[in-house]
């Protein structure tokens, strides 16, 4: 079994994560500007030794919001990597950014990395959001899908920032069957223990 680190990237007031499998990296959001971009293509080199554009597979884009797509026009010139996202949100993601996306993926398509990376689509922030499931890790990376607080409480995306908020609330049911027990999210404090149990609290609470 392959051995995968995850290290979320903190920028201002957004989150990027690394993945480190199998000698590749796969990014999962790229932040809001280009300084947020030279910030991971600085963690890349300086804290793994793996240069992003050399060890860059993929690029996941969790949803087509600027905090989250902000900086993928400057790493793509640097880097060669593919970019995957939701079907639903390719053609905004290739408006804003000028480049293609090479891997369109629906509700439970996997990429075939860090022993299977799960598209868990939950619309209702945009309608092709997604989180992504990696089951051997028992981890769920969360992206917008929910937001957690300074102590790890989380709460579904707030209202203002989504196309349909009862929509957001009503489609996370689709995570209840999963198995996790940590989460990343972009916004907030991560869980790295307990999350199912977190998210089963709030899930009541919001009933």
């Amino acid at each position: 079994m392959s051995i995968i680190n995850v290290y979320p990237i903190q920028f201002n007031r957004v989150k990027a994560t690394l993945l480190q499998c199998d000698n590749k990296l796969i990014l999962v959001d790229t932040g809001m500007s280009i300084e947020d971009a030279d910030t991971i293509l600085h963690y890349a080199k300086s804290n793994l030794n793996m240069p992003l554009e050399k060890y860059g597979e993929v690029c996941i884009i969790t949803h087509c919001h600027m905090d989250h797509i902000g900086g993928l026009k400057w790493l793509k010139k640097k880097c060669d990597f593919k970019i995957a996202s939701h079907i639903d949100e390719v053609e905004k993601i290739e408006s804003a950014t000028g480049f293609n996306v090479n891997l369109k993926l629906k509700d439970r398509e996997t990429l075939p990395y860090c022993g299977g990376i799960q598209f868990i689509h939950v619309p209702g922030h945009t309608s092709g959001n997604i989180c992504l499931y990696l089951q051997n890790e028992a981890l769920l990376i969360l992206g917008d899908t929910l937001f957690a607080d300074e102590e790890g409480n989380l709460s579904p995306p707030p209202n203002h920032y989504s196309v349909n908020p009862e929509m957001s609330k009503r489609e996370l049911k689709r995570l209840r069957e999963l198995d996790f027990d940590k989460i990343i999210v972009s916004h907030g404090k991560d869980t790295i223990n307990g999350a199912k149990k977190k998210f089963q609290l709030m899930m009541e609470r919001i009933a």
